[in-house]
C-alpha cells in the first residue's frame, strides 16, 4: 500500500467523493476530466429540476460518489443525489484561481453582504440551499477568488439535507467571515436581490 492509498483509506468517504468530483470538474477531457460542454451543462443545471443532465448522472454513479450518497442520506437517495448536484454545480462554477481560501474569508474579503451571508448560513433544505449556494459561488467567481471545497461542500450537503451537522459547519464558516478583514466594496450593499 502506498502512502497516497493509505491517506485515501483513512479519509471520510464523503471527502473522497468531493475530491474525485473536483478533479473531474477542474481538468479538461484531455487530462482525464470532463469536457467544457459537460462543465457548462453542470453550471447551468437546475439541481431541483425534473430531468437532471447526463453529465451529472455520470458523476453521481461513480463508485466513490455512490458510497457517499449512501452515507449522507441512507433513507432518501434522491434527496442525497440532489444535494450532491448542488455541490457539483458549485464546483463547476468555482473556476480556477491562484487564491484559494475558506468560503467565509473569501466572502468577507470580497465584500459579500452580511445579510446575504447570514441567509446562506441559515439556509436549510434543498431549495433554499440551492439558491443561496449559487449566489455565494457566483459572487466568488465574479471576484476571481476560488474557495476551499472541503468544509463548504460538507456544509452544503448537511444544510441541503437539514442535518444537524450543518449548524457546526455554519459556525466555523461564520468564524472565518467575521474574523477576516472586510472589503470596502461599494458593490457590497447591492448584492441584495
Amino acid at each position: 500500500m502506498n502512502q497516497q492509498t493509505g491517506q485515501t483509506a483513512s479519509r471520510h468517504p464523503v471527502d473522497v467523493a468531493i475530491d474525485r468530483l473536483a478533479r473531474l470538474l477542474v481538468h479538461g477531457r484531455d487530462e482525464g476530466g470532463l469536457s467544457s460542454g459537460d462543465r457548462a451543462e453542470l453550471r447551468r443545471m437546475d439541481p431541483l429540476g425534473a430531468a437532471l443532465p447526463p453529465a451529472l448522472w455520470r458523476l453521481l454513479t461513480l463508485s466513490e460518489v455512490e458510497t457517499a450518497i449512501g452515507i449522507v442520506a441512507p433513507g432518501d437517495r434522491e434527496a442525497a443525489e440532489r444535494a450532491f448536484a448542488i455541490v457539483v454545480q458549485a464546483i463547476a462554477e468555482r473556476g480556477d484561481s491562484v487564491r484559494i481560501m475558506r468560503i467565509g474569508r473569501v466572502l468577507a474579503e470580497t465584500g459579500y453582504a452580511e445579510a446575504r451571508f447570514v441567509r446562506l448560513l441559515r439556509a436549510r433544505g434543498l431549495e433554499d440551499v440551492t439558491f443561496e449556494t449559487r449566489q455565494a459561488v457566483r459572487w466568488c467567481a465574479v471576484n476571481g477568488v476560488a474557495f476551499q471545497l472541503a468544509g463548504f461542500s460538507r456544509f452544503v450537503l448537511d444544510a441541503a439535507l437539514a442535518r444537524k451537522e450543518a449548524d457546526g459547519r455554519a459556525h466555523a464558516i461564520a468564524r472565518d467571515y467575521f474574523a477576516a478583514p472586510k472589503a470596502d466594496a461599494p458593490g457590497a450593499a447591492t448584492t441584495e436581490t
